[in-house]
């Protein structure tokens, strides 16, 4: 996720200087071959001397080690920590203007669906660098702490969840007797197009619905089936037992 932030913000911002760490070899030659050569650091106490804007990629569970090492910092402080308050990172770094990001892994292909909140500390400016700075890699919504764990659910867990219904398709078109090829291509397209409609036209989504519903036509024999079904029941009760675990993980 490190890797694919700096490189959104690289490609969008000519000029900007990108420092970096990274416990595995392997990653820091990426960062180096991809990001910026000259800005390979020993540790992330050396990042945070030399970067304006400082940048925690790592798993909640290696804050114990990193959080100390980001003490003095008296800067912008993003972390994209799941479950990591920004009442822990303020503590941990008194001095920091801190911000928790929810990115997904979209972001991974300049697609991400992100959301932010900031600490009351943190100034416009600085607000408006880091919304800056995300959207170069999709999207970037500004939403009050205690609704992250809403956008965990939603669209932090949301790419798996959308993977298991295209995955559902697919098996859907093979057994009608499509080859797998096809089904997967045909799946994908009708995903990619389906939102790229819907965000080009400004549609809305229950009205593109009634458009592809022609009376008495194939699209309202489906929808009987599927809207008969427990189906919205199972993709809220997905969304909230993520939403639940994001909430679990803040508390531990």
């Amino acid at each position: 996720m490190a890797f694919a932030l700096a490189k959104g913000m690289k490609n969008r911002f000519s000029g900007i200087r990108i420092f970096f760490t990274d416990p595995v070899a392997e990653r820091m030659e990426l960062f180096k071959s991809e990001a910026d050569g000259n800005g390979a650091c020993a540790c992330a106490g050396e990042v945070c001397r030399a970067a304006q804007i400082v940048f925690i990629c790592v798993k909640p569970q290696a804050k114990e080690s990193v959080l100390p090492l980001l003490a003095a910092a008296e800067k912008p402080v993003v972390s994209i920590m799941a479950g990591v308050p920004i009442a822990v990172l303020a503590e941990a770094m008194p001095k920091a203007e801190i911000i928790r990001v929810m990115p997904n892994l979209n972001c991974l292909v300049g697609e991400s669906a992100s959301a932010f909140s900031c600490a009351p500390s943190v100034t416009p400016a600085h607000r408006e660098t880091v919304r800056r700075l995300l959207s170069a890699s999709g999207t970037a919504t500004e939403v009050e702490e205690p609704l992250l764990d809403a956008v965990t659910g939603l669209s932090g867990s949301g790419p798996a969840f959308a993977a298991r219904l295209m995955a559902y398709f697919i098996r859907a078109g093979e057994e009608a007797g499509l080859s797998r090829e096809t089904a997967v291509g045909l799946t994908r397209q009708t995903f990619l197009g389906t939102v790229r409609f819907l965000n080009e036209t400004g549609t809305d989504e229950e009205t593109l619905i009634e458009r592809v519903s022609s009376p008495g036509g194939t699209t309202v024999a489906g929808r009987r089936v599927l809207e008969s079904s427990e189906a919205e029941g199972i993709i809220r009760g997905t969304v909230a037992a993520a939403v639940e675990r994001s909430r679990e993980l803040g508390k531990m």
